[in-house]
């Protein structure tokens, strides 16, 4: 019982949590809800108050304008009440998208407030699934608001059923309480298969965006992989999806199956009484409507209280994988405390002192008691074969991951403790897999709808992109796709790569970090990079990655990884030296190539 209570509890928490974020996110909802409620229970009582006045003024037969009184004051009423209902109905339904939109903004927000690494958790997946499919704000607060309604109604249709027959309401009671036990195997047949169902449809969602999205356009075409993919949705769905929803269904017919019979037989008996004071005791037709509606509006409200309850315990659980995110993404927030001042740096000392790290949920030490120091301005080439441990190297840095052992200092200064905002201004990266996104080209470098257009032009020409750009009708107002402007046009993968750099050099970081910034260049276009490379870098400190070791030359030092631990460092003529040394194999290896 106990563990029964701490778990309503939460439930109740989560649901309260949820409404308190409704309310922050659009109060005004929550002002139109509240008349539509109050009319809602007021239409409750008019049925059964005019129908009884006008049903036994009928069977009278003593005043035909008292029943036309009652029926235009009941139409009446019920005109003014629709009409209110329906203007009501407009303004909620557009507070309604304003409330969607702000619920979008909040939920990108936060997912933009957690870390990397929790972003990549299952659980996590889940819950953004969730969180972007499902109404749960307007479901809890319509869950809530029907509880409201159907406790006030149900009080007031209780005090009309208890001066016909008390016992009526004890059968009701029984009934509903069956339902009330059907409803909370239902719950948990619901949650065994909410389990079940969500990893099921986001694997039918990958599969569906493999057939719309840009990106797999091209391999998907040219591969002719649709018939693939369709097969693996229908594969997933028949034997994954339909296959559980059968058992879904089954438990759920068998419970609710149970109930319908005792409903039945409690219709069977309140007419049965009825019957008797109509045809023994003299009721009035008019009464017998009216106490035949209130006994179906109390079995309806009892229902509708247990419904709504057990709807808002259902999104009380449903509600905990987005409290969790919401309340991880706060705790982010509050745990980075200001330390640094960003504008006061124009380079960086990078340090690593001891650090180790293996991804969570996995035992294997990918990065292994690390230790380096980058002075400032000074440069450092990352070498070592595929799975060294390199790109976790830089991913650490961007504090994609935090270190499992061991800690990473700018400029003395834990890097932890520097809020991510302000930290992500410290640093230009271009990735290995760097996106480009369907905006101008201007844009795409300055990542910013206002920008500096002289420095735009700078950064194109030191990255060598700016004849390219040139060239466009449009020039650098040109968008890179077709999605904001039929005249928008596609880069090549060198082009875009240099786009990358020109994005990273408009940022002017006092950290750069090149991952494989010329693999999509031509030999000459490489060149040409690696000729500029200290203007580029023009003093910063920069960490450069490739598996093209002549590269290497241009860099103050080189770091050797492998099987994640730093085996070699130094620049490239001293390693050269070591006769056994990893990077003189490795440089040796590639030379040969060119001979």
């Amino acid at each position: 019982m106990k563990k029964y209570f701490s778990h309503l509890m939460r439930e109740i928490s989560n649901c309260i949590f949820i409404l308190k974020l409704s309310w922050k996110i659009n109060k005004r909802f929550f002002f139109i809800k509240i008349p539509l409620l109050i009319m809602g229970i007021i239409s409750s009582f008019f049925p059964l108050i005019f129908l009884r006045l006008i049903l036994n003024e009928i069977q009278e037969g003593q005043d035909i304008k008292k029943v036309l009184l009652y029926a235009g004051g009941y139409a009446g009423v019920i005109l003014c009440i629709n009409l209110a209902n329906n203007l009501l109905g407009l303004i909620l339904d557009r507070q309604m998208k304003k409330t969607v939109y702000r619920t979008q903004e909040f939920l990108g927000n936060t997912v933009m407030q957690l870390s990397y690494s929790d972003l990549e958790q299952p659980r996590m997946k889940d819950f953004i699934e969730k969180a972007q499919s499902s109404n749960l704000f307007f479901e809890i607060i319509n869950n809530l608001f029907s509880f409201i309604s159907s406790t006030v109604t149900l009080i007031g249709m209780a005090a009309v059923v208890v001066t016909l027959q008390p016992v009526i309401l004890v059968m009701i009671v029984i009934v509903v309480l069956l339902r009330l036990l059907a409803e909370k195997r239902n719950r948990k047949t619901y949650e065994k298969y909410r389990n079940i169902f969500t990893p099921i449809m986001r694997k039918i969602g990958y599969l569906n965006r493999l057939l719309g999205a840009i990106e797999f356009g091209k391999e998907v075409r040219i591969n002719n992989m649709q018939k693939y993919i369709l097969d693996k949705t229908m594969d997933v769905a028949d034997n994954e999806y339909l296959y559980e929803n059968k058992g879904q269904v089954k438990e759920l017919a068998k419970t609710n199956s149970m109930v319908d019979i005792a409903v039945i037989l409690q219709e069977c008996i309140v007419y049965i009484i009825l019957a008797h004071k109509v045809f023994f005791s003299g009721m009035p037709i008019g009464d017998f409507s009216m106490y035949m509606t209130g006994i179906n509006s109390f079995t309806g409200c009892l229902q509708g209280i247990i419904f709504a309850f057990s709807n808002l315990r259902k999104n009380g659980e449903f509600s905990e994988d987005f409290r969790y995110c919401v309340e991880t993404a706060n705790k982010s927030r509050e745990n980075k405390k200001r330390s640094i001042s960003v504008k006061e740096i124009n380079a960086v000392e990078l340090e690593f002192r001891n650090v180790s790290f293996k991804y969570p949920g996995t035992d294997r030490m990918i990065l292994k008691n690390v230790s380096l120091k980058l002075k400032k301005g000074e440069t450092l080439s990352l070498v070592g074969v595929n799975g060294a441990g390199k790109t976790t190297f830089v991913k650490l840095i961007c504090r994609l991951y935090e270190p499992t052992e061991g800690e990473i200092l700018i400029n003395g200064i834990p890097i932890n403790t520097i809020p991510y905002e302000d930290y992500c201004e410290i640093l230009g990266v271009v990735f290995q897999d760097f996106k480009i996104f369907a905006f101008s080209v201007a844009e795409n470098i300055a990542l910013s709808t206002s920008y500096d257009m002289d420095n735009v032009e700078r950064c194109m020409e030191e990255s060598d992109i700016m004849k390219k750009v040139d060239s466009l009708s449009f020039g650098a107002e040109t968008f890179l796709s077709k999605e904001f402007s039929e005249n928008g046009i596609e880069l090549s993968g060198g082009e875009s790569q240099k786009l990358a750099i020109a994005r990273t050099l408009y940022k002017d970081p006092p950290l750069i970090i090149l991952d494989e910034p010329t693999s999509a260049l031509d030999p000459i276009a490489e060149y040409e990079i690696y000729q500029k490379f200290s203007s580029l870098v023009r003093g910063r400190t920069a960490i450069y990655i490739s598996h093209r070791l002549s590269s290497a030359r241009f860099t103050d030092n080189i770091a050797v990884f492998e099987n994640g631990e730093l085996c070699e460092y130094g620049p490239h003529q001293k390693l050269l030296k070591s006769d056994s040394g990893i990077y003189k194999k490795m440089f040796q290896m590639q030379a040969k190539y060119y001979a």
